[in-house]
């Protein structure tokens, strides 16, 4: 499929504005501007998969359309709290076009933005393993044991985890439990998990997740603190908090930019139908290039990536697949986003992970042919290696085109 060229330049130029709006600087300035901040004062101290964060003074401005975190980050405003970063202010930008992503984040065009106000907490939490198997014990004592989150159940948990770990010890030699440093800090963990849930239980909020170490820092005193959770469960004393609303002077014209670029996008999809196709890149040379769009692939599988910037030729062969109906899968992030909503363990999919980079090692891995018809003979369709490449086993599912 051939595009006129200036078809061609002006959606090149509508992603570049839509990239600059939301990954970029654009949203950003124009919120800085409006809370009356020079935007030279700030420094970006990084991004993830649901926002960006900024250094503003003492505090730090996050930009997300995660609602969950939004909604924790306001239903803690104007509490001055020992376990979690303090939150100022909390605004809701309505973009006007999109899915309601208050409900889920599992949109790929979402409507509302937030713009949390919060303490900036200096120093990172590397994490350490007595911290670990605190999170991992409370994790699974929570669920074993019909938790209430009261401080007894607190007690009663800190004190089954000491006593079964003097019971363990007990046999070795010399062993002085006044003298286990790593049972200490164990037990100070769970000491601050009940501290920041009978924070938290005082307005409502009963639990929380994403406690993981990536989302801690330590105040200046040492403390260590929680830069954002997730509400888990609430009482009926929780109450639904409110946004400042915050409105941008040229919402109007990012609205219609954003539906420009839908519209384009949509257009080229409906002409190849590949709406429910995945996109990858296949990189080879002009010459092979020229055949795989003549006559398609000529191999039994097909190797691609998740993005055009790799080294393996100077052609790009756009590749569209469809959902795979049985991954072999050596990628543990990919499993755990393809098993999004089903009841597995970070360490589960650790050993899932493990054992397939095993079986497809002892067959020879990728050089070896036979490696794939066995995959095949086991019904798998695509093999997902461990910095997200693919690697399709039946080649004539696949639709293709050389990148504008």
């Amino acid at each position: 499929m051939t595009l006129p060229e200036s078809y061609k330049n002006r959606l090149q130029e509508l992603a570049e504005m839509q990239n600059e709006a939301f990954i970029g600087t654009w949203v950003p300035n124009k919120i800085f501007k409006m809370l009356g901040i020079d935007s030279q004062n700030v420094t970006k101290l990084g991004e993830g998969d649901n926002g960006i964060a900024f250094k503003y003074n003492d505090k730090t401005i996050k930009i997300s359309y995660d609602f969950a975190e939004a909604e924790f980050a306001a239903s803690i405003k104007g509490h001055n709290l020992s376990r979690v970063a303090n939150v100022y202010e909390v605004y809701e930008y309505d973009t006007g076009e999109g899915e309601d992503n208050r409900a889920s984040d599992q949109f790929s065009r979402s409507r509302y933005y937030w713009v949390i106000i919060k303490e900036f907490i200096p120093h990172k939490f590397g994490g350490d393993y007595t911290y670990f198997d605190a999170l991992r014990y409370f994790d699974d004592y929570q669920e074993k044991n019909g938790f209430d989150y009261s401080e007894t159940a607190f007690d009663n948990m800190i004190q089954v985890y000491k006593q079964g770990t003097i019971e363990f010890m007990e046999d070795k030699e010399e062993y002085d439990p006044d003298e286990d440093y790593e049972l200490e800090d164990t037990l100070r963990w769970f000491e601050i998990f009940k501290e920041l849930h009978m924070e938290l239980n005082s307005f409502g909020i009963l639990s929380v997740s994403d406690m993981k170490s990536s989302n801690m820092g330590f105040r200046d005193d040492g403390e260590p603190v929680y830069l954002e959770l997730h509400i888990y469960k609430t009482t009926k004393g929780y109450k639904n908090p409110t946004y400042k609303p915050l409105y941008f002077k040229k919402a109007a014209e990012l609205k219609e930019v954003r539906m420009l670029i839908r519209e384009a996008i949509s257009s080229l999809f409906e002409s190849l139908d590949v709406k429910n196709y995945e996109t990858f890149y296949h990189q080879t040379d002009a010459k092979s290039a020229e055949s795989i769009i003549k006559n398609g692939f000529n191999t039994p599988e097909v190797w691609a990536a998740p993005d055009d910037e790799g080294s393996y030729g100077d052609v790009v062969v756009t590749i569209y697949a469809p959902e795979p109906k049985k991954p072999f899968i050596m990628d543990i992030y990919q499993l755990l986003e393809m098993v999004h909503g089903k009841k597995i363990s970070y360490e589960k999919a650790q050993e899932i992970v493990k054992n397939n980079r095993k079986f497809y090692m002892d067959l020879g891995g990728e050089v070896n042919p036979g490696t794939f018809d066995k995959l095949r003979e086991l019904g798998y369709d695509v093999v997902i290696e461990d910095n997200g490449d693919r690697t399709f086993l039946y080649p004539e599912t696949l639709k293709y085109e050389l990148e504008p």
